[in-house]
């Protein structure tokens, strides 16, 4: 395996599966008078 090959297989197991992992947190997510101000700031920034 060369430094290219290694840096995308880097890149999806980190990046593309970490993505998919957010997406479904912030698609559930329910805001309510405890969600944190920044985790707001988050969602408004996904959508």
């Amino acid at each position: 395996m060369n430094d290219q090959e290694f840096a995308k297989r880097i890149y999806g197991s980190i990046v593309l599966e970490n993505i998919e992992i957010y997406k479904d947190v912030f698609q559930k997510t329910e805001i309510t008078a405890n969600t944190n101000t920044y985790w707001i700031n988050a969602l408004n920034l996904f959508k």
